[in-house]
């Protein structure tokens, strides 16, 4: 990737951690309380790319590519909770049991509710990042351009447009590695989210027990206005804590990756310290 030291640096650095799973490939930085990040739709562990470094300075920071994503098999599993029962089962084998704080993007939001009521034992605080909290998946925004069969030019054009479309609000954002990542991450991504059954998740967050933080960009392409997802997520959770990123879009964690870092790591308070390896 020619234009994504963040990420090559990233990876350099970056131990392998094994799970129960040996199909799904997970990277561990860092050591103390521990912090697991679950990446988008179409993405990788890469979407975290601003954020890992950050936290993994007093956290121990794991990242899996999700199943049928980056360098983890496909599963074969279309539904959030068999594929957050496997994750699941990652997390409990190399954590020991011990909870954690676990934070998902978009699809990766999904997958850990999910986890977050399969296996409440495992989670000392839910972070979901997404657009939308009325229990509906939204539709995609117009304007999304085929990137397939275009020769590189064109294609890289095209991933520019729709990071603009869909992932980041300033363009300002839409730089040389936020393109390369989107570009590398949707060409090897097997799976789409149209592709899943929420399986009973509609109703998932009035039945979490754990504590849940909620963020989303003020401009987030999916789920509509700031307000409406705020009032929606009151009815369905009173409890939970809202945060509204101002001028940010959907990818909230590259284009305000000091909230998204502030945030995660003052929840760490019951999770669980690894030892430096």
């Amino acid at each position: 990737m020619e234009h994504a030291p963040l990420v090559r640096d990233l990876a350099a650095r970056a131990r392998q951690a094994q799970g129960a799973d040996a199909g799904i490939a997970w990277k561990r930085w860092g050591h103390g309380p521990a912090i697991v990040l679950l990446h988008g739709s179409g993405g990788s562990w890469t979407h975290w790319v601003r954020n890992i470094d950050a936290l993994s300075r007093t956290h121990t920071v794991l990242v899996p590519d999700l199943p049928g994503h980056g360098e983890s098999r496909d599963s074969g599993d279309r539904t959030y909770t068999a594929m957050g029962q496997r994750i699941a089962a990652d997390i409990d084998h190399m954590l020991d049991g011990e909870p954690c704080v676990l934070a998902g993007f978009s699809f990766g939001s999904l997958v850990a509710e999910a986890i977050a009521l399969g296996c409440p034992r495992l989670v000392a605080h839910l972070v979901l990042i997404r657009g939308t909290f009325t229990g509906t998946a939204p539709p995609f925004p117009a304007g999304l351009r085929s990137w397939k069969h275009l020769p590189p030019d064109l294609e890289r054009a095209a991933h520019r447009h729709n990071l603009g479309v869909l992932m980041l609000h300033d363009p300002a954002s839409i730089d040389e590695e936020a393109v390369d990542i989107h570009a590398l991450n949707a060409r090897r991504a097997r799976v789409r989210p149209t592709d899943f059954s929420f399986d009973g998740l509609e109703a998932s967050l009035e039945r979490l027990t754990a504590p849940l933080t909620v963020v989303r960009g003020e401009f987030d392409a999916l789920g509509g206005d700031a307000d409406t997802q705020r009032e929606a997520l009151r009815l369905r959770s009173p409890t939970a804590r809202f945060h509204a990123v101002p001028a940010a879009g959907h990818w909230v964690a590259y284009e305000a990756p000091a909230f998204i870092n502030q945030t995660l790591a003052e929840l760490d308070r019951t999770s669980h310290a690894l030892p430096l390896s």
